[in-house]
């Protein structure tokens, strides 16, 4: 690699990762907001919110690579313009194609690495995250039963815990079930544990009283050594076979779905997703191309690039409009499944004959005016 590559690219890997840093973690931040109630309200263990939020991430760089990239690319080339850097090297006989390819080798390799991201670790990381919120919230290891507090685990049924025990145990218990509007009843408990049975979570009560109000009013009262109360909360939809979204399915599960689909929607949502998996890691690429065929083939501007930098940031933003209007369009119908590539290729061909010349308008050569030839009589003045 020539010198003045390898200094391309050390100016553009730099911007580039304090952008990706940078974007990623405001991103990252909104996410895990909405997950951070889990923490606070829920009991959940720090270590398993951080699994989740990192279950999140590889769907995070499917969106802050490209734009990172194309931030930390029209920055460079920027500078790179108001230090007269770049006029120095077109002086030196580099072509605008030549100056580049750093930015594009550096797009590819991340194209790839958002391939990689989409194809295997964004349905992987998806999965694994929707199976881990869908067992924190039908689990009540963690997120049941907080100490204080009124819970309501499921209609009809509230539990007070006065203390959570270091071993893990419930003191103080009071639970109040009006699941069975003709029998409903009351029970304290001095103490309480949470077990799981199968997949039904019990509370093991010992040495209380509960209290049961007849449907004529009379009340009855049970002294026990130990009581299990059923605190099973699962709706029939939730018992169910969980559908996976298409975000959760890789490749093949997209095209070739194993699971049974009778809406017709469900069947474009997947085979759409499947395509914009294919066409979306193309994105850093396209978009690196598109803000170098803007900014590179300028001439020398003494009041700067802000009108190029502004033209190139648009061009960007309808490129990325516009796959999302697809994505939209293909799940309505099938027919503009084509358009996926269509967004992605067209601007990518015409950013690489911009950037070989092969798009700028060819001036026509002046030809000069013949001279005129002297009269016989200018010829015999002068003789």
């Amino acid at each position: 690699m020539p010198v003045y590559a390898r200094y391309l690219l050390s100016q553009l890997a730099i911007p580039t990762a304090v952008a990706v840093i940078a974007v990623a973690g405001a991103v990252w931040l909104s996410q895990s907001l909405r997950l951070f109630d889990l923490i606070v309200n829920k009991g959940l263990p720090v270590t398993t919110f951080l699994w989740l939020t990192a279950l999140l991430f590889p769907s995070l760089l499917l969106v802050v690579l490209p734009l990172a990239l194309l931030a930390a690319t029209i920055f460079t080339y920027a500078r790179l313009w108001n230090d007269s850097e770049l006029i120095a090297l077109k002086a030196s006989g580099r072509s605008d194609f030549e100056l580049a390819k750093p930015a594009l080798y550096l797009a590819l390799g991340v194209t790839l690495l958002c391939y990689l991201t989409s194809l295997v670790l964004m349905p992987a990381g998806a999965r694994a995250f929707k199976d881990l919120e869908h067992e924190i919230r039908n689990s009540y290891t963690f997120v049941l039963l907080q100490e204080g507090v009124f819970n309501q685990p499921a209609p009809g049924i509230t539990v007070y815990v006065d203390k959570r025990q270091p071993d893990g145990s419930l003191t103080g218990l009071l639970v109040d079930d009006a699941r069975d509007p003709e029998a409903p009843s009351t029970i304290t408990s001095e103490r309480g544990v949470l077990v799981t049975v199968g997949d039904e979570p019990r509370l093991v009560l010992e040495r209380g009283t509960r209290q049961e109000r007849e449907p004529d009013g009379r009340v009855s009262a049970l002294h026990f050594d130990a009581y299990t109360v059923d605190l099973t909360t699962l709706s029939e939809e939730d018992d169910a076979y969980r559908w996976r979204k298409p975000k959760e399915r890789y490749l093949d599960e997209l095209l070739w779905p194993a699971d049974d689909i009778d809406d017709q929607k469900n069947y474009s949502r997947l085979v759409s997703a499947a395509h914009d998996r294919l066409t979306s890691p193309l994105a850093p690429l396209v978009l690196v191309a598109i803000a170098l065929a803007v900014l590179l083939p300028a001439d020398l501007d003494r009041r700067g690039h802000g009108k190029r930098i502004a033209f190139a940031i648009l061009l960007a933003t309808v490129q990325q409009v516009v796959q999302l209007a697809v994505t939209s369009f293909s799940i309505s119908s099938l027919a503009f499944v084509p358009l996926f590539y269509l967004a992605q290729i067209v601007p990518l061909i015409l950013a690489f004959l911009a950037l070989t010349g092969r798009l700028r308008r060819r001036r026509p050569r002046r030809m000069a005016a013949p001279a005129e030839l002297p009269s016989r009589e200018a010829l015999r003045a002068g003789a």
